[in-house]
């Protein structure tokens, strides 16, 4: 052991037994609240988030899963997981539907707190699993598989849904469709030639011909509501087949199953870019991480975050303590369900028009999972 290693471990030997055991969330908090002094002072400017949530999300995070089930042992139980999680993610937005539902919510806030208090991103449990002794490398699979199971569609459709049914609510909520033309007004200075003989009004039967434009005219309607339909799930499907972790999950399974050998070059870089996810997810989240609200909106997000707490601690006890799971399934997919919502809720919420809302509820309950996180691993 070299001396640096020796006085390390001494250090932290020295240090009390309470902060001794949560170094991992000091140090990353310690991240978070230097990306967020590094924004405040325009040294992160918002030109340089795009790039950071594309580099975390989109390539070291797949890289990670990647790598994970590139190499791990694929059990039969890992792929259990799927079916726990659509029974998990079902019960789940069946609460969040019914809850919305009641009178403390207003209209214009219902499609927000659907989508705030449902679903969550599985990359704050990924550096959990991986830095306890309880788990193996392997276990982050189980995390990855309750993603597809039933939890990526409650981030995509779920989302989309709720957000379609409760964003016309809002007047501020951005519109998917042109505004319908205003009647045309003649310009200023000139005079509208307007009939000033009378009209005459009849109420006759209608004709044959009145009652084939009546039905064609619903014909189009129907054709034009089939179209949106299918350009809808056109979406869907674009979405979900060029999501990056979707594919690195597939990608890991298959050169799996294929005994594709861990070639030295390939994996050495895909687990540096592995190493490389806790880091920028910690300064993403600083880096996002804003105060700039009215009393109004703080009340929405607190209502949001309170909801939210209780039901992933109803989730978690679920899992752990009602489901006949066995370690350490039970445990990664308990864990998982208290993680903050999937990264699609700042999408459909900046459509919804509660954009900061948004940011601050996220950044917010980001911070919240990396304590509950470090809490809840003790006991299970």
């Amino acid at each position: 052991m070299s001396a640096a290693s020796e006085e390390e471990l001494q250090f932290l030997q020295e240090l009390p037994i309470v902060i001794r055991d949560s170094m991992d969330v000091i140090s990353n908090l310690l991240v978070v609240l230097l990306c967020f002094v590094l924004r405040k002072s325009a040294l992160i400017k918002d030109e340089h988030l795009p790039g950071i949530a594309a580099m975390t999300f989109k390539v070291c995070l797949p890289a990670l899963v990647l790598t994970v089930l590139w190499s791990a042992n694929l059990r039969a139980e890992l792929f259990q997981a799927i079916g726990w999680s659509a029974l998990v993610s079902a019960a789940w937005i069946l609460l969040v539907t019914l809850l919305v539902q009641l009178p403390i919510f207003p209209m214009a806030e219902r499609g927000f707190m659907a989508m705030a208090t449902s679903g969550v991103g599985i990359a704050y449990v990924i550096p959990v699993v991986l830095g306890s002794e309880k788990f193996s490398p392997d276990d982050v699979g189980f995390a990855a598989m309750f993603d597809v199971g039933g939890n990526m569609l409650v981030g995509i459709c779920y989302y989309g849904v709720m957000n379609s049914i409760y964003a016309s609510a809002n007047p501020t909520a951005l519109k998917d469709t042109k505004d319908e033309e205003a009647p045309a007004t003649p310009p200023a200075g000139t005079i509208a030639m307007v009939s000033e003989l009378p009209v005459r009004t009849t109420s006759e039967p209608p004709t044959a011909h009145r009652w084939e434009a009546v039905a064609l005219s619903e014909a189009t309607e129907v054709t034009s509501t089939s179209r949106e339909l299918l350009r809808r799930c056109q979406e869907l499907s674009i979405r979900l087949f060029t999501n990056p972790l979707i594919c690195a999950l597939f990608g890991g399974v298959m050169l799996n199953l294929c005994q594709v050998p861990l070639y030295p070059v390939p994996v050495q870089a895909l687990r540096a870019l592995s190493g490389a996810f806790p880091p920028l997810l910690y300064a993403f989240l600083g880096a996002t991480l804003k105060f700039k609200l009215g009393r109004k909106s703080y009340g929405m997000v607190g209502r949001a975050l309170f909801f939210r707490l209780c039901l992933c601690l109803s989730m978690f006890s679920l899992i752990k303590y009602v489901l006949p799971l066995e370690d350490p399934m039970s445990s990664v997919l308990a864990l998982t369900t208290v993680c903050p919502m999937a990264s699609t809720f700042l999408m459909y919420a900046i459509q919804s028009g509660y954009a900061e809302e948004a940011a601050i509820t996220y950044s917010l309950a980001a911070i919240l999972s990396i304590v509950i996180l470090k809490l809840l691993v003790t006991i299970v």
